[in-house]
């Protein structure tokens, strides 16, 4: 029984972290702050959400969202308001508080999903209790599983709609867009939840063709949020095209470099790990990060935002430490 609970509610969200840690293909955040927003979808945001819920006589929506689809009331359209605005505000703390990492697209969807498999997970063990409370893990099937799965997958679509927009500010030159871009995310994250439970709850009901747009649904997020990631790759090539030219002279990176970083770094990471084993490729991976975290500090000093995190000196002697101890053969990393 413990075994399957375990199952049911951790597994779930570690394959959403997996996934998103793994399309963060340029820039990875580091594990610390990521830990840090799932934290904050795991707790913070459930907490907003039970204050406002009380106070506002709206019912109770923390449980796995594959449970709102059940033809036993209506949808709780008001709870999935005040789900996404509270997530939303975990999401906006975040890119206050890391200005330096919170750079771009890409960026605002790895911390907007991880914030949304935190409230997952947080959902996930609400149910758990439930099912401990009635001795009826046992009775959980695949088909249960795989619902809650799918469930927990739209929290992580929900909230990386809203962080990609969030994003988007960090790129955008001032303007208009800067102000309204946000607020189109978040209504496009709120109507997406709502459709989703309202389009769940009719298919419980009825099945046939509505079940058949529903489970449609389902999945439309990860394709809008596999567009919007490779949307924000280009960007990001392009960011980096632009500034590490620059740095070529500097001797920052090699020209063999420039094209590896643009091409996604895995060729040369494989070939590091098979020329000198795990040392070396952890250094690989650092001079890689560093050559990146150079581009978005040049980038940021461009856009008059250069206070945020270490300068572009930083990363420069950074990359020089680390290239020789790679001529070194790794030794003293």
């Amino acid at each position: 029984m413990i075994g399957a609970a375990v199952v049911l509610t951790i597994l779930p969200v570690f394959v959403y972290l997996l996934v998103v840690w793994l399309a963060d293909r340029y820039e990875k955040e580091p594990l610390p702050l990521l830990g840090l927003a799932l934290l904050g979808g795991t707790v913070v945001a459930p907490v907003l959400v039970r204050i406002v819920e009380k106070l506002l006589g709206i019912p109770n929506s923390l449980f796995p969202l594959l449970m709102s689809q059940l033809p036993l009331a209506p949808p709780n359209l008001a709870g999935a308001l005040v789900e996404e605005a509270a997530k939303s505000l975990v999401i906006i703390a975040l890119a206050a508080r890391l200005p330096a990492e919170f750079d771009d697209i890409v960026d605002g969807v790895v911390y907007g999903v991880t914030v949304g498999a935190g409230f997952a997970l947080a959902e996930n063990l609400v149910y758990l209790r439930s099912l401990l409370a009635l001795e009826s893990v046992a009775q959980v099937g695949a088909s249960t599983f795989f619902g809650i799965f799918v469930a927990g997958l739209n929290h992580c679509f929900f909230s990386g709609i809203f962080g990609a927009s969030l994003g988007f500010t960090r790129e955008a030159a001032e303007g208009p867009a800067r102000r309204w871009i946000p607020a189109a995310g978040f209504l496009a994250a709120v109507l997406y939840h709502m459709g989703y439970l309202g389009l769940g709850h009719v298919a419980a009901r009825y099945g046939g063709a509505v079940a058949a747009v529903a489970a449609a649904a389902d999945w439309a997020g990860l394709f809008a949020l596999i567009f919007v990631l490779r949307w924000g790759w280009d960007r990001t090539r392009a960011v980096m095209a632009e500034t590490l030219r620059e740095e070529q002279a500097a001797g920052a990176v090699t020209a063999e470099e420039l094209a590896a970083l643009l091409a996604g770094p895995l060729k040369a990471e494989v070939a590091a790990l098979r020329s000198g084993g795990w040392s070396r490729l952890r250094l690989m991976r650092r001079l890689h990060q560093a050559q990146a975290e150079l581009a978005f500090a040049r980038w940021r000093e461009r856009r008059g935002r250069g206070a945020r995190g270490l300068g572009a000196q930083h990363y420069r002697a950074e990359i020089q430490r680390l290239r020789a101890l790679l001529a070194a053969g790794g030794r003293n990393s």
